[in-house]
């Protein structure tokens, strides 16, 4: 059997004095040398007392145990291979200089069969700096793995089986959790109806943390953030989860990330803020959701500055589902064809911006009571089959006599206000037939005004594409329309007035579109 000796430079060149430790009893006058090897080859007890380690000292566990009492340590070392050398009636208090922890020294057998949560807890609350190590197997817990002392590392390069309602739950700072997998034992993969519990909790106040899984599966919330309130020094304060990063290859869950700030006082004086959750693939019910308060007014400090980097959702109902946010930023997010219902649903939310990178139909985006979320992304309208319409679109719900405006569910781009407008035409065949019109041009306000879409782009490849400005163009004399044009060969883009082709764009370039005071229209390259 290997020895798995866990040291440091301190000891390296230091020449140890060698004690074998007899047993089964031991007291005191066992350890009376700093900086010895002591080796263990038999299980001994402390009889119940408590044993205090001379500084520096090495334990060497060949084939024993220590048993029944408390044994404090003193900077000490540990040399052991992973086999429990700590019985469950053994105490550890003090300091030991182990860079990592194996739980196996605790009784973890990791057989995917016995219950390793007491013998995970007890590392966990005895590392003080080390890594608890969780080796390649299959460690079932029936019990929630407390993470409550700052400071803690955690990596597993197997899989927990988790039997319980929570699988990790975390209320303090400073922590680092590496967990290739996190499996919810009794489910159907196939069948969301079954998914129970939640993986990752993190409550109270935490921050400076970092979290990362390679696999979630099966459980109704995959991460769950719901700060609640704390008692600091007799005093009762809030809670806040902040400056934590979550990374995660693949979550399968009802509900993949999860805000919950709702408790008894409506979530006053809790936050979610500044935290970074950087994917992968997400599926099941619900990617990103944020649970909604069932009373109580707005509160946008709650949630607030979240960063979503990198996540492509499959498989899934509705993946953004978000209430009394503002300011975060959902970057590089990729929607499959597999979304069942709306690609987003907003409530109250204020300064967001979502970068999509694939399209999404306008009828499955809702929004109500939101103020400037930006979308940038490829954005359909319903059966249209060769318009693609690339757009920065405003959701913009304007202060009306210092009260929001009425709730506006967003079915299609009058209910938009474009800012930077693309549109991208293509036939490998024929002419389109379509023109494009005034309206497409114009943006409409929340008073009813229509203005110029700024800084309009037009994309054209093989076809012949006419632009009719007849609609009404002539009240607009004071404005003008620059056009950004990319034509492909053969191409040419044709401004129709009164039913009489004005001018023609044959080449790509930037164009000023304007009427002269004698009402013609006149293209002026730029």
């Amino acid at each position: 059997m290997t020895t798995i000796i866990v040291t440091c430079t301190l000891f390296c060149a230091t020449a140890r004095q060698t004690i074998i430790v007899t047993g089964p009893m031991i007291d005191n006058n066992t350890f009376g040398t700093a900086g010895a090897r002591y080796v263990i080859t038999q299980d001994i007890t402390l009889n119940g007392r408590t044993i205090t380690l001379p500084a520096d000292c090495l334990l060497d566990f060949q084939g024993g145990s220590i048993s029944s009492g408390t044994l404090n340590g003193n900077n000490t070392l540990i040399a052991s291979p992973p086999q429990q050398i700590f019985m469950s009636s053994c105490r550890l208090g003090g300091t030991f200089a182990c860079s990592a922890m194996p739980v196996e020294w605790f009784g973890a057998t990791g057989d995917g069969v016995t219950d390793d949560a007491a013998a995970i807890n007890r590392a966990l609350k005895t590392s003080k700096g080390a890594t608890v190590e969780l080796a390649n197997r299959n460690y079932k817990i029936n019990s929630t793995l407390k993470i409550h002392t700052g400071g803690t590392k955690l990596r597993c390069t197997g899989t927990l089986l988790v039997n319980c309602d929570v699988g990790i739950e975390v209320n303090t700072s400073n922590i680092d959790l590496d967990i290739f997998a996190m499996r919810r034992m009794n489910v159907e993969l196939n069948d969301p109806a079954t998914f129970a519990g939640e993986a990752l909790k993190l409550v109270g106040y935490c921050e400076n943390g970092r979290y990362r899984f390679n696999t979630i599966s099966g459980f109704d919330k995959a991460i769950l953030l719901a700060p609640r309130y704390r008692t600091v020094n007799g005093a009762t304060t809030g809670g806040g989860i902040q400056y934590c990063k979550f990374d995660f290859n693949h979550i399968i869950s009802a509900h993949g990330i999860y805000f919950d700030l709702c408790d008894e006082n409506n979530g006053h004086n809790l936050w979610v803020n500044e935290n970074q959750f950087t994917g992968g693939r997400l599926e099941g019910k619900y990617g990103i959701f944020v649970k909604h308060p069932e009373s109580g007014a707005a509160r946008w400090d709650r949630l607030n500055g979240n960063v979503f980097n990198c996540i492509g959702f499959e498989g899934i109902d509705v993946p953004v589902k978000f209430y009394h946010a503002a300011f975060c930023h959902f970057n590089d997010i990729r929607m499959s064809e597999s979304i069942h219902q709306e690609y987003l649903n907003l409530e109250d939310c204020r300064f967001m911006d979502f970068k999509i990178k694939s399209h999404v139909p306008y009828s499955k985006i809702v929004s109500s009571s939101c103020v400037q979320v930006h979308l940038y992304g490829s954005f359909t309208d319903d059966g249209c089959d060769y318009l693609r319409r690339y757009t920065r679109m405003i959701i913009d719900s304007p202060l009306n006599n210092g009260t929001q405006s009425d709730d506006v569910k967003l079915l299609g781009r009058d209910n938009f206000q474009i800012d930077v407008t693309k549109f991208l035409y293509y036939d490998n065949t024929t002419a389109i037939s379509s023109p494009l019109t005034l309206d497409d041009l114009f943006v409409t306000t929340h008073d009813g005004e229509k203005l110029w879409s700024t800084n309009c782009e037009l994309m054209c490849y093989r076809t012949s594409l006419p632009i009719d400005i007849t609609n009404g163009l002539a009240k607009h004399l004071a404005t003008s329309l620059t056009l950004k044009c990319e034509l492909g060969n053969n191409c040419v883009i044709s401004f129709v007035d009164g039913g009489t082709e004005a001018a023609s764009i044959t080449h790509s370039g930037v164009y000023r579109l304007i009427y002269n005071r004698d009402n013609e229209l006149k293209v002026i390259e730029l």
